[in-house]
């Protein structure tokens, strides 16, 4: 019982924490080169992804090193913590297999994760909606992790995809939602998620992005944000966006 009580307060005791203007990060001195490194990014986050969402904090949002995390998350925000947690340097260079993934990569997982803070800020409980969880996790993925980590090979997403895109057929939305649910096939529903956000960006603007979040947070049901953004139903998109993935990506989609 002894040893069990130190393994437990013997690491809070020792965590030390690093405060930034809007962000406090609890950390273990082993990760304080990393702590520091993440408090000037986050930052920079904030001034980016504030304004291409629309969507402002001024309180302190808690960032906590943890040495564990479920499946196979690298990060993850916590709404009803209002915490977002990292692993730490140990843990996450042991889930690559004993090699330290790059800062880039790093960032590119916090901003993905800062994103979901913001998102929770506008939507609140309509962050877990189950029928958006294709723009909620796709605008996540293109606002906040792509800039950072070069983006996803079409030869890998196809390969690991074919399930998804049997017979030539492209995932539809509901697809995806279901995907991101179950977890089935990562790489591929990240992919097409964010595809379909960026087409929907290069369709409407950015400014887009901000008005579906807020406008979910009303109350609103995706499809109709949808559509006082873009003016078209949620089905006339996705054909126009099947219609764009195949002209960029016909060799595959034929292979698959």
């Amino acid at each position: 019982m002894v040893l069990l009580l130190c393994l437990v307060i013997v690491p809070s005791i020792s965590a030390e924490t690093l405060e930034s203007p809007h962000f406090v990060i609890i950390y273990q001195p082993s990760d304080s080169s990393l702590a520091r490194a993440i408090a000037g990014s986050i930052e920079r986050a904030r001034e980016t992804l504030t304004e291409e969402l629309g969507v402002g904090h001024e309180n302190l949002l808690k960032i906590k090193f943890v040495s564990f995390l479920p499946s196979t998350c690298k990060a993850r925000y916590l709404p009803d913590r209002t915490t977002m947690e990292v692993l730490t340097k140990e843990a996450m260079t042991r889930s690559f297999g004993g090699e330290c993934p790059p800062f880039r990569f790093v960032e590119g997982i916090l901003w993905h994760e800062y994103i979901h803070f913001l998102q929770h800020r506008a939507m609140k409980r309509f962050i877990k909606d189950q029928n958006a969880l294709w723009f909620i996790e796709g605008t996540a993925e293109y606002l906040g992790r792509l800039r950072f980590v070069k983006p996803y090979s079409p030869e890998v997403v196809w390969k690991e995809g074919q399930a998804i895109l049997s017979r030539g057929r492209l995932p539809t939305l509901e697809d995806l939602n279901r995907y991101h649910s179950t977890n089935q096939y990562p790489l591929g529903t990240y992919f097409f998620s964010a595809d379909a956000v960026a087409f929907l960006t290069d369709k409407c603007g950015i400014d887009s992005l901000g008005q579906i979040t807020k406008c979910r947070g009303n109350g609103k049901e995706l499809p109709e944000c949808l559509y006082q953004s873009l003016g078209i139903d949620l089905k006339t998109f996705e054909r126009e966006w099947h219609d764009n993935l195949e002209k960029r990506y016909r060799c595959y989609i034929r292979n698959s």
